[in-house]
């Protein structure tokens, strides 16, 4: 009895709908953003939940997030694999350097030497961290 319980929970988990503002939220970007991306097909499709409510799967934003940890990892060999899970999310520069009272140039600068965890590229002119690692990476000074 139990198996089909936890079986019928990651089926629900693996179709449930987030709003935008959730995935704004993860994603670190805007939702005209988001839309320039979603026709581009670089991203999830939106559903329509109802005349003003729109929504996304979120097992399709796990795995885009995961597709750019996959990326980077693919650029820096020596990185441990990462599997994304359906609480993590990516924050931007500013985030980050909020996180570590850094300035950003200075977070570039342990960046490059090795010391801070690596940015990962969302677009052509976007970069984000995963939260967990910079929290990993603050709770490791302590």
């Amino acid at each position: 009895m139990p198996v089909k319980n936890r079986d019928n929970k990651n089926r629900l988990l693996k179709h449930r709908v987030i709003s935008a503002s959730e995935v704004r939220r993860r994603v670190v970007y805007t939702l005209p953003g988001i839309s320039k991306l979603e026709k581009a097909g670089l991203f999830p499709r939106r559903i329509q939940i109802s005349q003003k409510r729109i929504g996304w799967y979120l097992d399709e934003i796990v795995q885009w997030m995961q597709d750019r940890i996959d990326a980077r990892q693919i650029e820096s060999a020596y990185l441990k694999k990462i599997i994304l899970t359906e609480s993590d999310r990516f924050i931007s520069k500013r985030e980050a350097s909020k996180y570590v009272l850094l300035s950003w140039q200075q977070i570039y600068a342990i960046e490059t030497a090795g010391i801070f965890p690596g940015r990962i590229k969302l677009g052509p002119k976007r970069v984000a961290y995963l939260e967990r690692e910079i929290v990993r990476w603050i709770e490791d000074r302590r």
